[in-house]
């Protein structure tokens, strides 16, 4: 048996529904990839903290340290786009999203309570409904 036939081998016990099943799953994943590319930059960043509300340029560049419930927590903003820098939170997740600069990107600290979401120039449309 040849390489090639034995690599191709497989192909031969999936039937018609799995191929379809397939192609339908590979679709959807490229859709899915090519909205997110699809999103424009963002212009400014909202950061909402324990009743507080503080809009920025994304253009500037800035560290802010924000107090929240746990502790405090440090937010960078630069060329790359936005990020949680430290936070005083067990887990660390905020931290570990990393870098965020698309219009809708959002950064959740849920035990210091911080929201940071990204805003493009033009609003954007979640769904429109009559």
């Amino acid at each position: 048996m040849s390489r090639a036939f034995k690599e191709l081998q497989w192909l031969s016990i999936l039937t018609k529904g799995d191929r379809v099943l397939i192609a339908v799953i590979a679709l959807a994943i490229g859709g899915l990839y090519g909205v997110e590319l699809r999103k424009e930059e963002g212009a400014r960043v909202v950061i909402r903290s324990e009743g507080d509300t503080q809009i920025f340029d994304m253009a500037d560049h800035a560290i802010r340290s924000l107090q929240g419930p746990k502790g405090v927590s440090e937010v960078e903003i630069g060329s790359l786009g936005i990020r949680m820098r430290t936070s005083s939170c067990r887990f660390q997740r905020c931290v570990h999203r990393g870098w965020i600069r698309r219009q809708g990107d959002m950064i959740v600290c849920i035990p210091n309570r911080i929201v940071m979401t990204i805003q493009g120039k033009r609003a954007a449309v979640d769904a429109v409904s009559r």
